[in-house]
């Protein structure tokens, strides 16, 4: 773990904040970010925990680190996979709330230094997904490597956004993908197709 996002976090009163940075909507509500860089967090919470226990700051929860431990070394994609992964964080949340929410408070410290320091290239953080303008983005993803948690970066060819857990994107594939309410997902989706054709009408299709 990072000493100094550690150190951020009141050990024995924690809070459980849950951090969300979004464009602010008077300027860029619909606006289409090209050729962002997105970082994608595998299992954050449980990989902070196993960073957590190797610390000494759970050493009373072993039994719970050696069943992340097995889980991960019958990883699957089964749903009964996933749930039994997901549940563990959730199981330790209800039995000790304070100590699960060193989890959330130290995450929290770490993205508020992160957009306090880098704001003009964050787009988006939404829990375990940061989506960075691609240039001059390099130093953000040496402060995230410093976490020393694992990640799928992928480059995105076009990004738009509407409202938290609300926005639509192009793969490295040229798959139109979205997430969110329905209504927002149909316009977020025109929007995007309207500016792929105009970047093939002008020869700048990635």
């Amino acid at each position: 773990m990072v000493k100094r996002h550690l150190d951020e976090v009141n050990l024995d009163k924690t809070s459980g904040f849950i951090i969300c940075h979004v464009p602010n909507p008077r300027y860029d509500l619909y606006k289409i970010y090209k050729r962002v860089f997105c970082i994608d967090f595998k299992h954050l919470y449980n990989n902070i925990l196993i960073q957590m226990y190797n610390h000494c700051l759970i050493q009373e929860e072993k039994d719970m680190i050696d069943r992340i431990s097995y889980l991960y070394s019958i990883k699957s994609d089964t749903d009964s996979w996933r749930r039994s992964f997901n549940t563990i964080f959730v199981d330790f949340y209800k039995r000790n709330r304070n100590d699960a929410n060193i989890v959330v408070d130290y995450f929290f410290s770490f993205c508020k230094s992160l957009l306090n320091s880098n704001q003009d290239n964050i787009i988006y953080i939404d829990t375990n997904m940061i989506i960075l303008k691609g240039q001059n983005s390099f130093d953000i993803i040496e402060s995230i490597d410093e976490l020393r948690l694992p990640y799928e970066f992928s480059v995105l060819n076009y990004f738009i956004i509407h409202s938290k857990k609300n926005y639509c994107y192009v793969d490295g594939y040229n798959n139109i993908k979205s997430k969110g309410r329905m209504e927002d997902r149909k316009k977020m989706e025109s929007n995007i197709i309207h500016h792929i054709r105009e970047d093939r009408l002008s020869g700048i299709l990635y």
